[in-house]
């Protein structure tokens, strides 16, 4: 999303104060521009936060392992990027070593007229494509339900309560089983990409298909950020 924490310097800093104990990884994707400022505070056990970037468009997957970013985030709604162009940003990502995160999406009027199926299989078939079976555990697949316009969040009505987000998610699974096999789909990880805070997000987490919550202006402040995470069930 474009926007930010008030004080990125900090923000890392009082995350992990009031995150305390909460088990598993935190992955934090600034604006390019804020990564510099985002240095994992001493004391914060190894692994515990990882940065990563949306792929930027004059930063390469190279570059940014050499400047000590783990994760990279490719095929956001915002950025509505040819599908083919997705593709080689996972490339370039899986060669480079970092973990690539893939975005898929449907807007809100393809939801409404039931297109789900069609656009997620078309848009999976072409971002994966060749793309090695043993690399595609590697790479966690985020759905989101967009706005038409790529700027604008859907429609208040169409927003995804936690057993439609588990209904998509299921759809994901399936088009990877009958692409890849069941053994392959089963090792992958996908997830929902939107609105959750601390009073819903264990509600989403929970869903039996729902294996990695990303969570967009949500984390801007850390502290209820934080309140967020304490609150994803242990096994996510």
């Amino acid at each position: 999303a474009d926007s930010s924490p008030k004080d990125p310097s900090r923000y890392l800093e009082e995350l992990m104060q009031m995150q305390g104990e909460a088990p598993g990884s935190v992955i934090i994707v600034p604006p390019m521009p804020y990564v510099g400022h985002l240095g994992i505070p001493s004391g914060v056990p190894q692994g515990r936060v990882k940065i990563g970037v949306q792929q930027p468009y004059n930063l390469t997957a190279k570059q940014a392992a050499e400047l000590g970013i783990t994760y990279w985030l490719v095929g956001h709604q915002e950025r509505r990027e040819p599908d083919d162009a997705v593709n080689r940003q996972l490339r370039e990502a899986l060669e480079a070593g970092l973990q690539p995160v893939l975005v898929v999406y449907e807007t809100a009027s393809q939801h409404e007229r039931g297109l789900t199926r069609d656009i997620l299989k078309g848009q999976l078939a072409r971002r994966l494509h060749g793309i090695h079976p043993a690399d595609l555990r590697r790479i966690p697949i985020v759905y989101e339900l967009s706005g038409d316009d790529p700027n604008a969040a859907p429609p208040k009505h169409l927003t995804l309560n936690p057993d439609a987000v588990n209904r998509k998610l299921t759809i994901i699974h399936e088009i990877l089983s009958e692409e890849y096999g069941q053994p392959i789909a089963r090792s992958m990880r996908w997830g929902f990409g939107g609105s959750m805070d601390a009073t819903t997000i264990r509600s989403y987490a929970g869903q039996a298909e729902m294996q990695v919550p990303m969570l967009g202006s949500g984390s801007l402040d850390a502290g209820q950020f934080a309140k967020t995470i304490a609150e994803v069930p242990a096994s996510k």
